[in-house]
């Protein structure tokens, strides 16, 4: 509650003695850590610095999510797809088997009591060459199954990332609104006693009050954005609490083991297996029969054994057509290869720009936080002496605020720049720490 008073006071002891609580209180370890490249961010900006059961490594975060990742349906599906192909590459039977009856009798014609019975199977079978083609693409779906398991594992480290990294920050921009909202409660409750006492005027205690309630919106917001960071990453990872650090160093790995490259790699090497597949089976399968036969006329009857082979001669006229086709798809998967493997470069050179960007970065908001502090220690001072009004020492006071809350983001950006470095290097979670 305010009290309006007749008389303000220039000297206001009170809130000076306060004031210096607050310089004693703030947090130079900030700016010491500018000089300290390994500075652990969980250890500046969250209280959780002592390991605990619930909290997880990055590989049992993997295992979490890949157990809930929707793109797993995929793999299984090539699992099914390889042990089909190894099956089919086993195999001489190229296609399906025809049970063919045959019989002959001539009672419409002849009439001399004349029959003939032919039951048998025929059936396609690969050539050799054929055969080795398919043992060829056996082989490749072998290999596909590894490298979509590393590729789906990547996807799982882009995602884990982002989710990791949003809650972090989140969690430092709460403790931030945490500390602003105390520090501007407590000069509220000075400035109310300065008025009360008639130390003040009324309009200092509004003022006050205006920035507390500034700053209770904002923790309320900070409040809300950790709740939505926290249940989208529980959501998908099945746990609450984050790893003792998060923070990964750089990665060395060259864009040729990025698994998406490795990914595309693949699929154009398989698209080369079936391209040497289908030359192979211009000509197409030879079919074989094999039956009994059975021909009766009048009282004698005689049984043997047939066997009938089929051979194609190869003048498909779809064959070419089929040819151009598979040659146009690796035509575009080439195109489409090299396309992500120049756009993937650009966006590396970018991510380590941005790192270099980041670390002038925090040195320079290091600097501007030891020059607010000393801009309110010099600002208190001036109140002190009835220089400077209470709304500029307020607005000194949140600009001290502001710059200390671009400190504690500048350093979580550059660990969220480095997982993103790491990231658009194919790096999977938790390899740069093995």
């Amino acid at each position: 509650m305010l009290f309006k008073t007749p008389h303000t006071l220039p000297f206001k002891p009170s809130l000076v003695r306060f004031a210096i609580l607050l310089l004693s209180a703030s947090p130079l370890a900030f700016a010491n850590a500018a000089n300290n490249d390994n500075v652990n961010v969980s250890q500046i900006e969250t209280s959780n610095s002592a390991p605990s059961q619930a909290q997880p490594n990055f590989q049992q975060l993997m295992q979490a999510f890949i157990q809930r990742q929707p793109q797993q349906v995929v793999l299984s599906g090539l699992q099914t797809l390889q042990s089909a192909q190894q099956d089919q590459a086993r195999s001489w039977i190229a296609g399906d088997v025809n049970v063919i009856v045959h019989h002959e009798n001539d009672a419409l014609t002849d009439n001399n009591d004349s029959q003939n019975w032919q039951v048998g199977a025929e059936f396609p079978i690969w050539l050799p060459s054929q055969k080795q083609g398919n043992n060829a693409l056996a082989e490749s779906y072998e290999q596909t199954v590894v490298v979509e398991q590393a590729y789906l594992n990547w996807l799982a480290s882009g995602k884990l990332r982002e989710l990791m990294w949003n809650y972090q920050i989140a969690l430092a921009e709460l403790k931030n609104a945490q500390e602003s909202i105390k520090t501007s409660q407590q000069l509220l409750e000075t400035i109310q006693k300065q008025v009360t006492f008639g130390e003040n005027a009324p309009m200092d205690g509004v003022l006050a009050e205006q920035t507390y309630l500034s700053h209770k919106a904002d923790l309320i917001q900070q409040q809300s954005n950790v709740m939505v960071a926290k249940q989208a990453y529980q959501k998908w990872t099945g746990f609450s609490e984050l790893p003792i650090t998060i923070k990964e160093p750089k990665s060395k790995l060259s864009l040729d083991e990025h698994p998406e490259m490795v990914q595309m790699q693949s699929e154009l090497a398989r698209s080369n297996v079936l391209l040497k597949q289908l030359e192979t089976q211009k000509s197409g399968q030879p079919s074989l029969y094999l039956g009994a036969q059975q021909d009766k006329l009048q009282n004698q009857t005689d049984t043997s054994l047939v066997m009938q082979v089929s051979i194609p001669l190869g003048m498909n006229p779809q064959f070419d057509v089929k040819k151009a086709e598979q040659q146009l798809e690796i035509k575009r998967q080439q195109a489409r290869f090299e396309q992500v493997k120049q756009t993937l470069s650009l966006q590396q050179q970018q991510a380590a720009a941005q790192l270099e960007q980041l670390k002038q970065t925090i040195n320079l908001t290091d600097q501007q936080y030891d020059l607010a502090q000393q801009a309110l220690d010099m600002s208190l001072k001036a109140y002190k002496l009835g220089a400077i009004s209470v709304q500029n020492l307020l607005l000194i006071q949140q600009q001290t605020i502001d710059t200390k809350r671009r400190a504690i983001l500048a350093r979580l950006e550059f660990g969220q720049a480095t997982a993103n470095y790491n990231q658009i290097s194919g790096e999977l979670l938790g390899a740069t720490n093995r």
